[in-house]
């Protein structure tokens, strides 16, 4: 078999982990499901697998193959939301709220702005501030 197609196989607890995991997108309850074992170190564990290069690829897989059943798409949820936003008269005012944020968000209408004043950034050396800070003394 060549390397690459050897390289993408998991061992059979992997797989299951992975099955688990995309019950309830879970790494504790799913290593534990899986492994045993107890809670604290079930969740150490569980993030482990998380980290490994394949089961990550094979998670990505199996929840694009859940989307694909369940017919979730970016334009059907888009609809929906706009639904509740514009359409639903039976939403509550916070459901209609977050609808239209996430409308937003989706078309880049609000950015996350982060304001900073006067923030420079200057390599000096040590006799250079020492100068600075007793020009700075002087004019108090």
């Amino acid at each position: 078999m060549p390397p690459n197609k050897k390289s993408t196989k998991l061992n059979p607890k992997h797989r299951l982990f992975v099955a688990e995991y995309l019950k309830d997108q879970n790494a504790t309850q799913a290593y534990i499901r899986v492994y045993g074992g107890k809670t604290t170190s079930a969740g150490v564990n569980g993030h482990q697998l998380l980290k490994n290069t394949k089961i990550q690829m094979m998670i990505e897989r199996g929840l694009a193959r859940l989307a694909d059943r369940a017919l979730i798409t970016p334009e059907r949820n888009l609809k929906r939301i706009a639904e509740i936003a514009y359409h639903d008269k039976t939403s509550k005012k916070s459901d209609i709220l977050k609808a239209c944020e996430l409308i937003g968000k989706t078309f880049g209408q609000f950015k996350d702005v982060v304001e900073s004043k006067n923030v420079h950034t200057i390599a000096a050396t040590p006799e250079q501030v020492d100068e600075a800070t007793d020009k700075f003394k002087d004019k108090l």
